[in-house]
């Protein structure tokens, strides 16, 4: 695989200083070399240029309201905050991070309302649903291959009460971030992915998907990223792996959870 770097992270934290404001111009005109005088001119012009006359977004929860239209206020939250094109990551995740420690992280998300990426958006999206118990939330971890390169992509997969999945999430791609709850199992939503991929012209690597994420987190507990991996690039049969997402599925709604583990599959 080559060096590709998709995207600079900003480690200045806020305000953000020259220097990380010098580095992510430098990687965008890299990036984007044809656009050269449109990206100097913003980068030359004065502050009060190019602040945003916008008004902050703001996210509203009716007492009464069905998953759906929720879930549809959660996905309009992450879009007005719009998806992260600039090359450069405002917000450090560290995915290894308590629940709670992270909380923090999603108020500084929200305050800022700057652009952000797909991982800022799923952990934004656990705390929106936070509370929330007819709706179990578990992560969607891809990873893809396309000229020689390898990206990674995550969204919040969701179950709801009423027997069906979606997503949440952001991308650059419109058919790779929200689902409605339109899915009536696991493997009808990841084959979606799975369609959008191939459409995109990627060759997906691997799926990986979390556990349920408690709606009331101990002090320590964090994401648990992993419950089981499916790689495409193993010879699996398409059968083959419907018959691991519909098993892992049951599982998911299963009101029991042994040990709150399920031992990843992988060759």
């Amino acid at each position: 695989m080559s060096d590709y770097v998709p995207f600079l992270t900003s480690k200045s934290g806020f305000p953000i200083n020259a220097e990380t404001w010098k580095s992510m111009f430098d990687f965008c005109l890299k990036q984007n070399s044809d656009c050269k005088k449109q990206i100097t001119d913003l980068y030359e012009s004065s502050q009060e240029n190019v602040i945003s006359k916008k008004p902050l977004p703001v996210f509203r929860v009716d007492k009464i309201e069905t998953a759906e239209n929720f879930l549809n206020k959660v996905q309009n939250y992450l879009n007005s905050l719009e998806y992260n094109y600039t090359g450069m990551q405002f917000f450090q995740v560290n995915r290894g991070a308590s629940i709670i420690r992270l909380g923090e992280l999603v108020k500084t998300i929200m305050l800022a309302s700057l652009p952000i990426k797909c991982l800022e958006a799923t952990i934004l999206a656990i705390f929106l649903t936070q509370g929330q118990e007819y709706l179990k939330r578990f992560t969607m971890s891809f990873v893809s291959e396309f000229n020689g390169n390898v990206f990674r992509h995550v969204v919040l997969g969701i179950y709801s009460s009423s027997g069906s999945f979606g997503a949440l999430g952001l991308s650059r791609r419109e058919n790779l971030m929200y689902k409605p709850l339109n899915f009536p199992s696991l493997s009808l939503l990841i084959n979606n992915y799975t369609e959008a991929y191939h459409g995109h012209y990627h060759k997906l690597l691997r799926v990986k998907i979390g556990l349920p994420i408690s709606h009331r987190p101990y002090m320590l507990e964090k994401i648990p990223w992993k419950g089981v991996v499916i790689p495409f690039n193993k010879g699996y049969t398409k059968k083959d792996i419907n018959n691991i997402l519909d098993q892992y599925s049951r599982f998911i709604h299963s009101k029991q959870q042994k040990n709150n583990k399920i031992l990843p599959i992988e060759k």
